[in-house]
């Protein structure tokens, strides 16, 4: 997948992620070698689905936020991870995106050491039923100036012509 995202005087960030069963080892596992990149109210969120396949979705949606943020603010995963906490809408936070719809605007909010940073914004979608993605935005002036954007699936057809 190419996903490309502009914007004018913004920080951006982007990530996108396949969801998947990892190789080699259990999704418990897999969860324990990552589960301290997380804060506590994530990994309830991420563990509250009873599916594991439901439990993955939810990992790697946090983990795509996680990842467009840092990638926003150009230090990449040198952050203690566990000091930004995701915090989607309560009616998704059962939830995964592929399940309801290819798109949506999310109400996420970003809290940095439990403070709200309402100045980012965040959209995600799936690209299809296994390959998430996040973007992260911010001005770098005045944040009443960001215009929520969309995004929009173009095939490589579409592209060529």
């Amino acid at each position: 997948w190419v996903v490309l995202v502009a914007a004018e005087n913004c920080k951006v960030g982007i990530d996108v992620m396949k969801v998947e069963y990892p190789k080699n080892q259990t999704v418990q596992e897999f969860f324990e070698t990552l589960k301290d990149q997380f804060s506590d109210y994530e990994w309830s969120v991420i563990t509250k689905p009873l599916q594991e396949i439901d439990q993955l979705h939810q990992f790697y949606r946090y983990w795509c936020l996680k990842e467009s943020y840092v990638k926003a603010i150009g230090i990449g995963l040198a952050l203690d991870l566990r000091t930004i906490e995701f915090h989607l809408s309560d009616k998704e936070e059962g939830t995964n995106l592929s399940e309801n719809k290819k798109t949506s605007r999310t109400r996420t909010k970003l809290y940095i050491n439990n403070e709200l940073k309402h100045q980012w914004k965040f959209e995600e979608l799936y690209l299809d039923n296994l390959h998430c993605v996040a973007a992260s935005y911010s001005t770098l002036d005045d944040v009443d100036k960001i215009k929520e954007g969309k995004f929009e699936k173009i095939d490589i057809e579409e592209v060529l012509n």
